[in-house]
């Protein structure tokens, strides 16, 4: 069976990153060869900074008992992650970087940025915001996948879904553009196999 989690960094409720994972929801509700567990930053009570101590390097675990840690390890022991997020203001919201942050428990120094090809761990970034430049916003989401890796991200692929400045632009995008949609099937499809 395969282990998928979303994560959703919106801070806004039933926008666009809630419909964008509704979305996927449907798309997973008959498969039984997926597990999917879906998490929100927001809905998260405890959560700490990376205060960079290097504690980590030494004890291979976090100093902050959080609820980021429970959310590490399911991105941890999954086999696909999705990671959806808005863009506010040129860049997605401080709670991606404080996640991207905390991953730095799973960084071994002595490998770097290695990641095992022995195991396939996929991950989809998508990024949805109302005007500005995809193109960089697509260069934000390639260096969020990067990051994963050091807990094995070795394939992602990014979507970056624009002028949706209306809270339910996707749900109504999506319902009336046959391609879009097909698009959005086609990378959770590629996230379940």
């Amino acid at each position: 069976m395969k282990k998928l989690v979303f994560i959703s960094a919106s801070p806004r409720k039933n926008g666009n990153c809630d419909s964008i994972v509704e979305f996927a929801k449907k798309q997973y509700e008959n498969k039984e060869s997926v597990e999917v567990d879906y998490v929100n930053i927001r809905d998260l009570k405890n959560v700490k900074n990376c205060i960079g101590c290097d504690s980590c390097k030494k004890t291979k675990k976090c100093i902050h008992n959080d609820d980021i840690v429970e959310v590490l390890n399911k991105i941890y022991e999954a086999d696909s992650i999705a990671f959806i997020s808005p863009i506010y203001f040129n860049y997605p919201p401080a709670t991606i970087k404080m996640l991207v942050d905390r991953l730095y428990v799973f960084f071994d120094p002595s490998k770097g940025f290695e990641v095992s090809k022995d195991k396939v761990k996929k991950m989809l970034v998508a990024f949805s915001f109302g005007a500005g430049p995809a193109e960089e916003y697509d260069k934000v989401a390639h260096t969020t996948a990067f990051n994963f890796m050091v807990i094995g991200v070795n394939e992602h692929k990014t979507i970056m879904l624009g002028n949706q400045n209306d809270k339910k632009a996707f749900s109504e995008k999506v319902a009336n553009d046959s391609e879009l949609a097909g698009k959005m099937k086609s990378l959770f499809d590629w996230l379940a196999e």
